[in-house]
């Protein structure tokens, strides 16, 4: 009962005619108290005991939640290990492959440096020497810097580790507080030190870069006008031009096929350069270009075909470039990608067009030479000059389709990259779409879940509550049964007692009647003796007997006195199974397979009885 029950059982409880001056709330609150100690259907709550337990729960529930945290960590720490041991094979392999370049360029180098300096011209020896100069002086000025930069710190930082060491000496001394202030004030002089030297390095680093990036831009071409790198040239080759043909017009319609040729691979780079204008106005993004450069060396150590290569080599940028965001990080590999892209077909669109031109000129020299060689007939056949133009009209329409097969071809090529690119943009929707769905889907199971656990608890709450009140109408039930059940036990208790006591009294009854039988028995065959005290000391006839038998001869010895229903010493020493027995005991083969088989198959002195023959081990 709560208190606000209580207090209303205290206002609505009291009988008519009830003083309140006459009974204080303390003497109400002791007599319900004493009211509801003598009835059993309530009973005193133990606190402490709920305290220890909800204590115990809890500390449970702290442990159980500490192992799975423990659990959570070691997982991440074995992924954490195991990506960064992949990292390092990935690592140890590139620089495996960096310094074996780096050997090989330096071998060739000075291969190379050795035969220009003996064998080329002066001004060339000119150009090496002053290298070598050069590279003298930059080492020297290296060593000069590191002695008046970099040792007079790592000097500073073995005084300061002996310093530490010898503190908790130092601190009983007079004047401690001076020398540690004094040394402070050194440290923040030699940090502000480098930090100012820091600064102008980067200065002179950032000058220098700009000086070698103008540089560049005078003596670099556009990336996109570079053609010569694969040894194209444009229009009709200069070979080509010199070669002569009887037939001018084919001549002139062979020729343009180079033209057009050359007209056609550079709409298709200006297109494409057009696509990726963006990219290429644009290569580094909001990045730097010593970032940009770092982030494309970190993602080509991993090779294409390396399982998880994306996952491992974003989480490594990622470590890289702890100050970018994952975003920014993506979205530069997007530009990556589409730059390598970029590369891959404008290479394979020179490379096809110097073959097609190779190929061509290959064509028109056989062409040419077919011509002149019909030409030459035809001089020597005048007779068979329509039969010559037929055939040149024929040459001519095996160029004209031979261009469309090519241009067909191109075409086809065409298309098929256009849905290569296609394929691919749908893919990465498709799949972008497909993370969508299952990112909905889980938070529609996620939802619908808890939605089970609310309704499950509802039912429980209610089944709980459905308990609770079949057991109290239960209960009430038992009471009324019980009550019943007590007074038919007594009725029975009371009927038992009676019966009991009916046959106790038929009992004694019954035992009167048999002394008084026994009595009558008892006269009749009483024995009619004269009392005798003296026969009492009279010998006895056992006392006669074993006198009698002192004084007769001597009885047969070997007769028992009983008679013996077992075995004697003499059969049991006369049945060949005993013998055998002691002969096998002595050659000390009793556990052997033998002497069980040779037990086995001796048959006993007298056949056993048929009605003792045993059928427990018998099929």
């Amino acid at each position: 009962m709560s208190g606000r029950d209580f207090k209303s059982f205290l206002t609505n409880c009291r009988p008519s005619g009830f003083d309140t001056s006459s009974c204080s709330g303390t003497d109400l609150v002791r007599r319900f108290i004493g009211g509801q100690k003598r009835s059993s259907k309530y009973r005193n709550a133990d606190y402490e005991q709920m305290k220890d337990l909800s204590s115990q729960y809890k500390q449970s529930g702290l442990q159980s939640l500490k192992h799975v945290t423990e659990l959570s960590k070691a997982n991440k720490k074995l992924k954490e290990l195991s990506l960064l041991r992949q990292h390092s094979d990935v690592w140890i392999k590139e620089s495996y492959i960096i310094n074996t370049s780096k050997k090989a360029t330096q071998t060739e180098l000075e291969a190379i440096r050795a035969t220009l300096l003996h064998g080329g011209d002066d001004n060339m020896k000119k150009f090496f020497h002053d290298v070598l100069t050069l590279e003298t002086q930059l080492v020297l000025d290296q060593e000069t810097f590191h002695t008046n930069t970099v040792k007079p710190v790592l000097q500073l930082v073995d005084d300061m580790k002996c310093w530490i060491r010898q503190l908790p000496l130092l601190k009983s001394k007079k004047g401690f507080y001076h020398t540690h202030d004094c040394v402070s004030k050194q440290l923040a002089f030699v940090k502000q030190q480098q930090n100012d030297l820091l600064h102008k390095m980067e200065e002179e680093y950032q000058i220098v870069n700009i000086k070698v990036e103008d540089i560049a831009k005078d003596y670099s071409t556009d990336i996109s006008d570079c053609r010569d790198d694969v040894g194209i040239e444009e229009g009709i080759p200069l070979l080509l031009k010199k070669l002569t043909c009887p037939y001018q017009e084919l001549k002139l319609s062979v020729l343009n096929e180079f033209v057009i040729t050359d007209q056609r691979y550079l709409s298709q780079l200006d297109e494409l350069k057009e696509n990726y204008s963006e990219y290429i106005n644009n290569p580094h993004g909001s990045w730097t270009s010593d970032e940009w450069l770092q982030m494309v060396s970190i993602i080509e150590q991993y090779p294409v075909g390396m399982h998880n290569r994306r996952a491992l080599y974003i989480d490594r940028l990622l470590r890289e470039f702890h100050h970018r965001s994952r975003a920014e990080i993506v979205s530069q590999e997007e530009i990556y990608s589409s730059l390598e892209y970029y590369q891959e077909r404008k290479a394979l669109l020179l490379k096809s067009w110097q073959h097609e031109k190779q190929e061509l000129a290959v064509r028109v020299e056989a062409t040419f030479a077919d011509a002149w060689e019909q030409h030459e007939n035809h001089k020597k056949l005048r007779s068979e000059r329509l039969l010559q133009q037929q055939l040149c009209s024929r040459l001519f329409e095996k160029v004209v389709a031979w261009q469309q097969a090519k241009q067909e071809i191109f075409d086809l090529e065409t298309v098929i990259n256009a849905q290569i690119r296609d394929k691919e943009m749908i893919k990465k929707q498709e799949s972008d779409h497909k993370k969508n769905q299952l990112r909905q889907y889980q938070k529609r199971m996620i939802e619908l879940y808890h939605h089970e656990q609310q309704k499950v608890r509802e039912d429980k709450l209610r089944q709980e509550q459905k308990r609770l009140q079949e057991l109290k109408d239960m209960l009430l039930l038992q009471a009324e049964q019980d009550k019943e059940r007590i007074k038919q036990r007594d009725e029975k208790h009371k009927k038992k007692i009676d019966e009991k006591r009916i046959l106790q009294a038929k009992l004694i009854e019954e035992e009167q009647q048999r002394e008084r039988r026994l009595d009558k028995l008892r006269s009749k065959v009483r024995v009619n003796v004269a009392v005798d005290p003296c026969r009492v000391l009279r010998e006895t006839q056992a006392y006669h007997a074993k006198l009698a038998s002192q004084d007769e001869t001597e009885l047969e010895l070997q007769t028992p006195l009983f008679q013996s229903y077992g075995f004697t010493t003499e059969k049991i020493e006369a049945s060949r199974r005993f013998k055998l027995t002691e002969a096998i005991v002595k050659a000390g083969l009793q556990y052997s397979q033998y002497a069980q088989t040779i037990l086995a198959s001796v048959p006993p002195t007298k056949p056993p009885r048929p009605d003792q023959a045993s059928s427990l081990f018998k099929e």
